[in-house]
Parts: C-alpha cells; sequence; structure tokens
C-alpha cells in the first residue's frame, strides 16, 4: 500500500522523505500534476459514498482506496501542446487540474499532510491565523491592517513607537526590467510612518518585539521539532530571510504550555504538517507570527532528518477520521 507524494520532478525535499519511506518498507508514488497526460492517468468513479479507481504514474499503478497517505510538496501545473492554440491548451490544463486533481482531493481527508483547500485557506488569512493562535493560548503580538498612515502612525505611538512593517504574502517577484526583487520585514517609528504615503493599500504593522533570537516550529501529527535561530547580522535581526548565510541554529523544546497551544491550533487549523514561527524576547515569551501549512523543513540540519522520519511515519500510518 503505497504513499502519495504530490511534488514536482526536483525536489530534494521531497527526496529525503521517499528515502525514508523506503527505509519503513512502504512503497512510494511520486506525481507531478505536469506528469498528466502523457505521463500519468486516472480513472476513478464514484459510487456509495467514495471515488474508487486506479491511478497510474509511468509504469506503476494503485488503487486509490490503498493510497495510505498524501503528501503534498510542491507540484507544478500541467503544461500541454498540440491542441489548436494556446488557449485551447490552457483549458486542457486547467481540466487536468480540475479533474484528476479534483479527484485527488476528495481522497479522505485525514489521510493528506496538506489537503488543497486547507493549504489555501491557511495562506490566504494571515488575520484569521492570529485569531486562532490567540484562542489557543498563544502570544500574539498587537496587530493592525490599515492602508491610512495616520491610523498606522497613531497604532505604532500606542505600542511602544516602533513597529515591525509585514507583507502578507510571499513577497518576490520580478521587477521592471527582470530581475529579482523581495520585499522584507522592516522596523519603522511613528514619525517615519507619518511621513510614508501607504496608498490605501493594506499593511500590516505590528508591535516591535525586540527579539533574542527566533523559534522556527515545525509540526508533524503531534510531533514537534524546533530550532533557535540566531540573527548574524543587523538584516538578519530584521528579517532572517534577507541574510540566510549569517544565522546559526540551535534545537529546542518548546515550553510545554506552547507545545499545548501548537497542537490546539493544528487540531482548530484541520493541518496534520504546520512550520510555525515566533520571536523570542528577553524574557523568554514565544511571540507566535505566523504559520505556514506547506512551510520548508529541511534547511535546518539540526532538526532536518527528524522531521523526514515524521513525516513518512505520517504518510505510513494516518490517523483514524474523526
Amino acid at each position: 500500500m503505497p504513499a502519495l507524494i504530490l511534488t514536482q520532478r526536483q525536489d530534494i525535499t521531497a527526496d529525503r522523505v521517499i528515502v525514508k519511506l523506503r527505509e519503513l518498507d512502504t512503497p512510494v508514488i511520486r506525481l507531478d500534476y505536469a506528469d498528466f497526460p502523457a505521463g500519468a492517468g486516472m480513472t476513478a468513479q464514484f459510487n456509495g459514498g467514495e471515488w474508487a479507481g486506479i491511478l497510474r504514474v509511468g509504469s506503476r499503478t494503485t488503487t486509490l482506496r490503498e493510497i495510505t497517505g498524501v503528501y503534498y510538496r510542491r507540484p507544478s501545473t500541467p503544461r500541454v501542446t498540440g491542441h489548436g492554440s494556446p488557449g485551447r491548451d490552457g483549458f486542457v490544463e486547467k481540466e487536468i487540474t480540475l479533474g484528476f486533481g479534483g479527484v485527488l482531493a476528495a481522497l479522505p481527508e485525514h489521510l493528506w499532510l496538506g489537503h488543497p483547500a486547507t493549504l489555501l485557506a491557511v495562506q490566504r488569512s494571515k488575520p484569521w491565523q492570529l485569531v486562532l493562535a490567540d484562542a489557543c493560548g498563544l502570544t500574539v503580538p498587537a496587530t493592525m491592517v490599515t492602508g491610512d498612515t495616520a491610523h498606522a502612525a497613531h497604532f505604532a505611538a500606542q505600542v511602544g513607537g516602533e513597529v515591525a512593517v509585514k507583507s502578507f504574502g510571499t513577497a518576490a517577484f520580478l521587477g521592471p526590467e527582470g530581475e529579482q526583487e523581495a520585499i522584507y520585514t522592516r522596523r519603522l517609528r511613528a514619525d517615519e510612518i507619518r511621513s510614508a504615503s501607504l496608498l490605501g493599500i493594506p499593511h500590516q504593522f505590528q508591535r516591535w518585539i525586540n527579539a533574542e533570537h527566533a523559534v522556527r516550529l515545525t509540526a508533524v501529527d503531534d510531533e514537534l521539532f524546533a530550532a533557535e535561530i540566531h540573527f548574524g547580522s543587523p538584516a538578519a535581526r530584521l528579517d532572517w530571510r534577507s541574510d540566510q548565510d549569517s544565522l546559526t541554529y540551535k534545537r529546542v523544546q518548546p515550553p510545554p504550555a506552547v507545545a499545548d497551544s501548537v497542537r490546539q491550533l493544528m487540531r482548530r487549523m484541520n493541518l496534520r504538517y504546520g512550520a510555525l514561527d515566533f520571536l523570542i524576547d528577553k524574557a523568554g515569551t514565544w511571540w507566535f507570527l505566523e504559520i505556514n501549512a506547506n512551510g520548508q523543513w529541511a534547511w535546518i540540519d539540526e532538526v532536518s532528518d527528524d522531521i523526514a522520519d515524521a513525516i513518512a511515519r505520517a504518510l505510513t500510518k494516518a490517523p483514524s477520521p474523526e
């Protein structure tokens, strides 16, 4: 009975999980949506409350009922040609995603490490994340969302005079000349905000946390793996993503209260996998920033091997449906 990993052909993170699954003697089917229709196919029928059928990838086949777990990693979109026009090709590509991808998404939800619908819901609402994190007992910084300069400046003054300004999504894109651009977290004073123009565009302002270090905590079912991220430069202190070469790491155990709250948050969000970011201040308070339901984990050597083991185990034995 195989585990199914949805990802593109070049994915060293998925490769590590596949190695662990083979160590558990668990067959693996690796599927990319771009494999359809030349390299993969599916026939499925809805009957008696479930979809039953056969999935073929290359020379390998499995029934949908045999799949023990599904890991949604980084599948690429279908790419087809030869249907008469780019518009027709695009139509076929969407049909593949909605048809074959839709049948896979209809597999029992408890099998998934990252059901597509859940991933989308978590990704699209950072404010919702903060509400649930607070309700689950995590400490959340005071936050404002606004496109109004005066309101933002007033908020900054209320929370100590400085704020972190953050984007809501991944702020990496191509500039006007095709160059790679990225927007990282900025630290602004109230007076600096007053002289800025937000143009009515929503910005996320959070109370500035004077952090000693950050923590990336990865949750796989009830297993938690946390690593301290120590800043090696002023840029990394503002946003550690901006200078990853300067970072050092140390494995750490989260406080029991934080661990309990994280597990509760995972259940509230209906997640079996999540990568959570925290800032830790001088008092030892763990400030919750966000959760990425499909976040990277292989880049921190101190915990990555254990995370790969946990993901493999999760794909081999899914929890019972509630």
